[in-house]
């Protein structure tokens, strides 16, 4: 077949094809691994932290990437604006759900948690996300809880760990007892299920020892105001912390009961007291007198009992803690994750803590976030760690809610089994109630990322998930997914400023000529990089991408551009939309890997604007518009309005009675 005749193959925008590769690239280059303690040299240092989550079979949707890829764009700003950064991951795997779904299906809560977590990681890498996996912990390990239980004994051996006959909260359908944080409205907060009081006798942490630097101790956070002010509330009234439970999926307390009556700690060489085999370990352990009885009463009787080296015989301690406890200190085992001689090494928690940027929803207002600031203060009485708060700037993610669907009954059904007529939602002939509510399985109003991506690729979540709205704002999601499509279609035009759709070579609009060939552009481009330098700063991610897009709309409007300026720009782009900004780069043979480079400086003098447009009013209403020199004092810019034929223009001969301005954004004539 002759050349002119050879089928032409565009070479569009293709998110499936690119995202895959670079993903590869970045796991085979290990190109987020955080740099070891003798690779630190003189660099800052920035620690940035999602709240981990809890692996649960319904797997990401996706209001979990706002919060996720807020933290990625930062990381990777940081990382390119010359830090030593750690952006680890890992999974809050011991607690109640784990244990309901073994009961469900018959398992071990182990191997529910694991495979939830292998579909958690897939998830995370599809969306690009810069984490460093050789970091990845989980709670419900051995290797990690041995570590609870250590920092346990320590406050055990502080006076804060003690047992109290005391009425307390009991989920009969769990089986458990609940902290107050736990409870509401006589119900468990996280399902719904009905509590009760019973006497019971149970280990406590004495958390109002520290009820005074606890609330003192956030004067100095970058904190929203409004979580401050929760943890205030429960410091000034809500009790020493219920730290009992009697599940099976938790971890064991390092505790013998002697047969004398003293309670003795495990020998530290002896953890991690591992958790016991038990058959259906997850099954019921209420009896017919409604007696109650922990899960590990089950366990054989030689790991219940045990010998001290005393010579003197005991009992483990019956009771498992409750999911809070590894997610106390999880911050702290990212900096050290291999370590089996200590936590963590005091010169890794010297450099790298406080957490710089700490990210997760509202709802660990209390519960997680006071409990984990009570346990580092107790970890720096004792001189294990430097700083008396962990968690220096907190910022809250939004809810991502959508519409669902329910019948008079109370039940919900799927998006897939509702169907709009005049107006209204029906299941067949069954007439629906439509309302907006969080995303939740049990709503059946879960959109999942990965069928978004499949559609419109990573990149496009990635930026629709921050430009939507402020990231600490609720948002709705789109049902027609147009708010996608259009961040899809953005980085479409981006694709052909730098690329030939024909050819696959560079664009012909990109020349090899100096940044100021486009004088225009590179003013453009300056006050891209001046703004999105400080949206990031800020978090105000929807502007930073506003700006991009001013950019763009001004590249493709250019009779040319310089190739500098596309280069200068790539990796502006590449933390919000990192695939497109790695191949991109690639094309316009950048050194590296874009996520590598150097952040692109601002000439400040570019980014000030030599004229404004003002508007013109007559009586509060606009009537036109004028450009003025932007550095006029009040005066200049007034006499220098007045004297102009648009003002004469909008008066119409009409009397002036008094002149309203303000300088540089508009000029109100009362006639």
């Amino acid at each position: 077949m002759s050349d002119s005749k050879k089928k032409v193959i565009r070479q569009t925008y293709n998110p499936e094809a690119i995202e895959s590769r670079w993903q590869s690239v970045w796991e085979e280059r290990q190109a987020f691994r955080t740099p070891d303690m003798d690779e630190l040299g003189t660099r800052p240092k920035f620690y940035a932290l999602d709240m981990f989550p809890y692996p649960s079979g319904a797997g990401l949707h996706v209001g979990h990437p706002v919060g996720y890829t807020a933290t990625d764009v930062v990381a990777r700003a940081r990382r390119m604006q010359g830090y030593n950064v750690l952006h680890p991951m890992g999974w809050d795997a011991f607690g109640l759900p784990a244990e309901r779904a073994a009961v469900r299906e018959g398992r071990h809560p182990s191997e529910i948690t694991q495979r939830n977590i292998v579909v958690f990681k897939r998830q995370i890498r599809r969306l690009g996300l810069a984490y460093d996996w050789q970091r990845e912990i989980s709670t419900a390990t051995p290797d990690y809880y041995r570590w609870t239980q250590w920092i346990f004994l320590r406050l055990h051996e502080q006076g804060l760990a003690y047992l109290e006959e005391m009425p307390v909260h009991w989920c009969p359908a769990l089986g458990t007892v609940l902290a107050n944080e736990e409870v509401q409205d006589g119900r468990y907060v996280e399902t719904g299920d009905p509590v009760i009081e019973k006497p019971m006798r149970q280990w406590m942490l004495r958390i109002t020892a520290y009820a005074d630097r606890l609330r003192d101790g956030l004067e100095g956070l970058d904190w929203p105001e409004g979580i401050k002010k929760r943890q205030r509330d429960w410091i000034e009234n809500l009790h020493d912390w219920l730290f009992s439970r009697q599940r099976y999926w938790g971890e064991p307390f390092p505790l013998i009961h002697t047969d004398d009556g003293d309670v003795v700690p495990v020998p530290e060489a002896e953890l991690p007291v591992t958790l016991p085999e038990i058959h259906r370990a997850a099954g019921d352990i209420v009896d017919e007198s409604g007696d109650v009885r922990p899960a590990l009463s089950r366990a054989a009787a030689d790991w219940q009992r045990v010998q001290l080296p005393d010579g003197r015989w005991g009992t483990r301690e019956m009771n498992t803690m409750p999911q809070w406890a590894g997610s106390c200190w999880y911050y702290l085992r990212f900096l050290d994750p291999t370590n089996d001689e200590a936590p963590f090494s005091a010169a890794a928690e010297k450099y790298w803590m406080p957490v710089d940027l700490y990210v997760g929803g509202a709802e660990h207002a209390v519960l997680h976030l006071l409990y984990a600031r009570f346990w580092h203060k107790v970890l720096y009485d004792c001189g294990l760690v430097q700083t008396e708060e962990p968690f220096q700037r907190l910022y809250n993610q939004g809810m991502v809610h959508k519409e669902s669907y329910r019948d008079d009954a109370g039940k919900y059904y799927a998006v897939a089994d509702v169907e709009k007529r005049n107006g209204s939602y029906y299941n067949g002939s069954e007439r629906l109630t439509a309302k907006i509510e969080k995303m939740s399985k049990s709503k059946l109003n879960v959109v999942n990322p990965d069928d978004v991506v499949d559609r419109w690729g990573a990149d496009a979540l990635r930026l629709y998930t921050l430009f939507a709205g402020p990231v600490d704002q609720a948002r709705v999601w789109p049902e027609d997914a147009k708010g996608v499509e259009g961040c899809y279609r953005f980085l479409e035009r981006v694709w052909r400023l730098a690329v030939d759709e024909w050819t696959g070579e560079r664009a012909a609009k990109v020349v090899d000529e100096p940044a100021m060939a486009a004088p225009d552009l590179n003013k453009s481009l300056h006050q891209t990089i001046r703004q999105v330098t400080e949206s990031v700063e800020s978090l105000a991610f929807n502007t930073a991408i506003a700006r991009m897009m001013v950019f763009v709309n001004d590249a493709t409007a250019a009779a040319v551009l310089p190739a500098e300026i596309l280069k200068a720009f790539i990796p502006v782009l590449a933390p919000f939309a990192p695939h497109i900004g790695e191949e991109l780069w690639e094309r316009t043979d950048g050194a590296g890997l874009v996520a590598h480079a150097p952040w692109p400086a601002f000439d400040e003098a570019l980014c000030v604007e030599q004229e404004v447009t003002v508007a013109l009013q007559v009586n509060g209403k606009k009537r036109g518009e004028m450009r003025v020199p932007a550095a006029m004092d009040a005066a200049a810019f007034e006499a220098h309005v007045l004297a102009s034929e648009m003002a004469q223009e909008v008066l119409d001969g009409r009397e002036t009675r008094r002149v309203v301005t303000v300088p540089g954004r508009l000029v109100n004539f009362v006639v």
